[in-house]
C-alpha cells in the first residue's frame, strides 16, 4: 500500500471532523428541547400554527443530530486510523524488518561497550 500525502492530510482532519460532528450534536440538541417544550407547551387547538412550526423544527434537527450522532460514534480518531493503515505498511515493508535487525544488533554492541565493569574493591 502507497501512503499517498492526501491520505495523511485525511488523517489528520479526522479529529476535525469529528469535533465539527459535536459541535453539530450539541447545536441540534438545544435546538431540539426548546421545541420540544414549545410542542408540549403549545396546546395544539389553539395555535395550531405556531404548533406546526415546533414539530416542523422537531423534524429538521433530529435528522442532522443522527447523522452527527452516527458520523462521530463511527469515525475512527487520527491515532486510530495511523494505526490502522500506516503501521502496518511500516511494519510488512521488508525494508524496515531489515534495518530493524541491524539496528537492534547495534543497539546491544553498544550497551555492551556502555555496561561499567565491577571494579572489586581490596
Amino acid at each position: 500500500m502507497t501512503l499517498s500525502p492526501w491520505l495523511v492530510y485525511f488523517i489528520s482532519r479526522l479529529d476535525s471532523i469529528a469535533y465539527a460532528s459535536v459541535f453539530v450534536i450539541i447545536a441540534s440538541m438545544i435546538v431540539l428541547t426548546f421545541t420540544g417544550l414549545g410542542v408540549f407547551i403549545i396546546e395544539r387547538d389553539i395555535a395550531k400554527k405556531e404548533y406546526d412550526l415546533c414539530l416542523k423544527c422537531f423534524r429538521i434537527f433530529i435528522i442532522p443530530l443522527v447523522c452527527a450522532s452516527i458520523l462521530r460514534i463511527s469515525l475512527p480518531t487520527s491515532k486510530e486510523m495511523c494505526a490502522i493503515l500506516i503501521l502496518p505498511a511500516i511494519a510488512n515493508n521488508e525494508n524496515t524488518q531489515e534495518i530493524s535487525e541491524e539496528l537492534i544488533g547495534l543497539a546491544k554492541e553498544w550497551l555492551k561497550e556502555l555496561r561499567p565493569e565491577k571494579v572489586q574493591e581490596q
